[in-house]
């Protein structure tokens, strides 16, 4: 229990206040170290965030746009036999394709002479009691039927069916249409007795089209594999590195090219996103560090505004990754990776044959398409060199290679080329800091093994144990102010006594 100055006449709280101010000096260094440490993680982590999210988001869209969108089909004829899309791999000559017939999908048509949807099923199968229908080896399960109309019950087949099957029906005529969903030869119907037998049954015959592609017939393009059939649908068919979809008869003429717009485009989203996230990297390493500006401890915190407590803290955490060496390192890495040339199959390639430059020597690295009829005409005239230069994936690094800092190879293209040097830096970031690798959630959490998580903990440990210390030297104060207060007081009452038997 502490005793209040009523004997001394001292202000002991204010007076032990006063003692503790000098001793907490080295707490409220620590807590401004752990402070610090703290700002410099989170700093970390926005900079990961941004390089994770511009791997995953960015350059991943990129690379698919580069490596299966790149190039696109152009139909002339009879458009509405063919449908086409064009991958990478295609070739910019023409062809020729000529539709004779489509392919069709086995069926089974069974006519209920007099029934409409409305009718109940129990009126078709002749019993109230729960049916199973076995169609291609699903059970359809009719439980009541007397209450389950024709309609619901070709809804049931679509539903619990439909991966094989799909069923139609025509009041008009008062046909039940069950047709596999594989179009072709290979395709079948496999239905129940208890419904072919209670109606008039129709085979329908399954066939697989026929086609010639620049006078050549489909059966010798299939025989010397030229034309590979989709086993689901024959109607589908791949040809030169472009998927074709047969839809009806007519002789139609396809062409691919380049998509220069789409890819254009690209490029233009690329260097948008790239001089967003390089600009944020150069900003948090040239940011001004204040090193005047501590962070403020609780007591000087009582003593100010807090709109002064605001830009007192603006400054004390500016600057946090001022002149850091692996974000300048990656900002470096991908600088040169992108103005360094790329290795093709076509010959060697850099960015400025596009059109495209650096920038001003103050923008840090920024891209800026300085020609973009040039963008456009390379593109056209050259565009697997263009998709080589952004997409080409380039033969792998020796982990020797990689012992000496060697990211990637001459032949590797711009996007691995940055995704490779962002991998790198994220892995540094794991390590000092304990930032995610993988993840773009500003608030996901540090990992306690990093160089910067142990610091952490270190000094959790030494801002404890000195908590505990300045606790004791507190108590042990007003222990002796106690004291002083208690003999005080012994000596009042003994003062008091002797003058009272003096008197």
């Amino acid at each position: 229990m502490r005793i209040s100055g009523f004997s001394s006449g001292l202000d002991i709280d204010s007076m032990v206040k006063e003692l503790m101010q000098a001793k907490r000096a080295p707490l409220d260094k620590l807590n401004q170290q752990k402070q610090l440490l703290d700002w410099k993680r989170e700093a970390y982590r926005e900079q990961s965030t941004k390089m994770v999210s511009f791997i995953n988001d960015k350059l991943s869209s990129l690379k698919s746009t580069f490596s299966m969108q790149a190039k696109k089909a152009e139909i002339t004829g009879d458009t509405g036999a063919v449908s086409v899309s064009a991958s990478n791999s295609a070739s910019n000559l023409p062809i020729d394709v000529t539709v004779t017939s489509v392919g069709t999908a086995a069926g089974t048509e069974i006519k209920f002479a007099g029934k409409t949807r409305d009718s109940l099923m129990s009126d078709v199968l002749g019993t109230t009691d729960s049916t199973t229908i076995v169609i291609n080896g699903k059970d359809v399960v009719i439980s009541d039927p007397a209450n389950t109309s024709i309609q619901s019950f070709v809804t049931q087949i679509n539903k619990q069916a439909g991966s094989e099957v799909n069923a139609t029906f025509d009041s008009a005529t008062g046909k039940l249409v069950i047709t596999s969903k594989i179009v072709g030869a290979s395709s079948d119907i496999q239905i129940s007795d208890n419904l072919l037998s209670k109606g008039e049954v129709k085979n329908i015959t399954q066939s697989d089209p026929e086609f010639s592609i620049n006078g050549v017939s489909s059966t010798e393009l299939i025989a010397n594999g030229a034309v590979k059939i989709d086993p689901n649908n024959s109607n589908v068919i791949t040809y030169d590195g472009m998927q074709i979809i047969l839809k009806g008869t007519g002789t139609v003429n396809i062409q691919t090219k380049p998509d220069t717009d789409k890819l254009v485009d690209a490029v233009k989203s690329f260097i948008s996103d790239y001089n967003t996230l390089i600009s944020a990297m150069n900003s948090a390493v040239n940011e001004e560090r204040y090193r005047d500006y501590a962070p403020l401890t609780d007591d000087q915190k009582a003593e100010m505004s807090e709109d002064d407590i605001k830009l007192w803290t603006e400054k004390a955490q500016s600057g946090m990754l001022k002149r850091d060496d692996i974000i300048s390192s990656v900002v470096s890495g991908m600088r040169t990776a992108l103005t360094s040339k790329v290795s093709t199959a076509e010959g060697d390639f850099s960015i400025f044959s596009l059109g495209i430059s650096t920038g001003k020597w103050n923008e840090g690295g920024k891209l800026v398409i300085e020609d973009e009829d040039q963008l456009r005409q390379m593109i056209e005239l050259n565009a697997d060199q263009v998709i080589s230069f952004f997409s080409g994936v380039g033969t792998s690094v020796t982990s020797e290679d990689k012992k000496k800092g060697i990211q990637y190879n001459e032949d590797t293209g711009i996007f691995n080329r940055l995704s490779n040097l962002l991998n790198d830096g994220l892995n540094r970031l794991a390590e000092r800091a304990g930032t995610s690798r993988i993840s773009s959630d500003l608030n996901s959490s540090f990992l306690a093994s990093s160089t910067m998580g142990m610091e952490s903990r270190d000094l959790e440990n030494r801002i404890k144990d000195m908590k505990n210390k300045l606790t004791r030297l507190e108590t042990n104060y007003y222990k002796q102010f106690t004291a002083m207060e208690t003999a005080i007081n012994k000596y009042n009452a003994q003062s008091g006594s002797l003058s009272s038997f003096l008197s």
